[in-house]
């Protein structure tokens, strides 16, 4: 597309842009981004030159929270785009860490999260 819509957000300077659903939670939002800006690259290539892709997630649903953990949103957006859309693989680690009572996501290898390096 030529103009993203004034609603989307930009991914990381990238020219991938996207629009979340409606009454996502801002610690879910920021996963979701977070995801998309492990694959922005590749979204670049997909766009075929154009000024900028747009990346819609229409629905966002959480059945059950007990032991819910935002993280998930970047998983669950990463694993959507490779099984429908073709863009390749991030290698999602998932340990438990007993002492936090916490799962614990690795993106390629590396423990990161929305704003740190």
């Amino acid at each position: 597309m030529d103009d993203p819509p004034h609603e989307a957000r930009r991914i990381d300077g990238s020219g991938v842009w996207w629009l979340p659903p409606q009454g996502i939670m801002p610690a879910d939002e920021k996963w979701m981004a977070f995801g998309l800006g492990l694959v922005a690259g590749q979204l670049d290539t997909l766009s075929g030159g154009a000024d900028a892709l747009l990346v819609r997630v229409d629905d966002w649903d959480v059945p059950m929270l007990t032991d819910y953990q935002e993280e998930v949103a970047a998983a669950a957006v990463i694993e959507c785009l490779q099984q429908n859309y073709g863009v390749g693989g991030v290698d999602i680690g998932v340990t438990f860490d007993r002492e936090r009572n916490r799962y614990r996501f690795t993106w390629d290898g590396v423990s990161a999260e929305p704003g740190r390096s």
